[in-house]
Formats: structure tokens, C-alpha cells, sequence
């Protein structure tokens, strides 16, 4: 199997319009397929060298506005998530 360098590996997310609730990935970056495998993407195809295609429904991808801050959280929201993270780590 040939050794791809890391400027080599891509990821390419790509959807048609005659499909709009899917999206084709392609991926030959271990990572990546790695964390597509955990969110359930399904392998359609492997290729030498390993590449893989997969299918993911649109409704997993999100995309976000980096410039649009977070509303910074209330002291009553700050203490609801200390007490249930309190309680996450006591149950395990």
C-alpha cells in the first residue's frame, strides 16, 4: 500500500443537488476516517491505498459562523453544568 504524506491526504465533503440529504465523503486521512467510522458514516467503497468513500446523512454535518460569538453563559447555567458533571463523575 502506497504511503501518502500528510500534504498528500485529503478530505473532501461533497453533496448534489439531486441528493441534498447526503453527503459523499472521501477521505485517505486515517484520522478522519476514524472519527467518520465513530459517527456512523457508512464505507461504500476502499480503494488501494486506502481511501474509502463514505455516506453520511446531511443532518450530521453542521456548519458554523466562527465569527459569531457564543452568548457567554448565566452563573445559574454555569452551577446546573457543575452539578451535572458532579454527578457524571460520582456514577462512574
Amino acid at each position: 500500500m502506497p504511503s501518502l504524506t500528510l500534504e498528500e491526504q485529503e478530505v473532501i465533503f461533497t453533496m448534489s443537488a439531486d441528493k441534498p440529504d447526503t453527503w459523499f465523503v472521501y477521505s485517505d486521512y486515517p484520522k478522519w476516517q476514524r472519527k467518520l467510522e465513530r459517527v456512523g458514516a457508512t464505507v461504500v467503497r476502499t480503494e488501494y491505498g486506502g481511501g474509502k468513500h463514505y455516506t453520511l446523512p446531511a443532518n450530521q454535518l453542521s456548519l458554523r459562523n466562527p465569527s459569531k460569538p457564543r452568548k457567554p453563559m448565566t452563573e445559574a447555567q454555569k452551577a446546573q453544568l457543575a452539578a451535572r458533571l458532579a454527578a457524571a463523575r460520582a456514577n462512574t
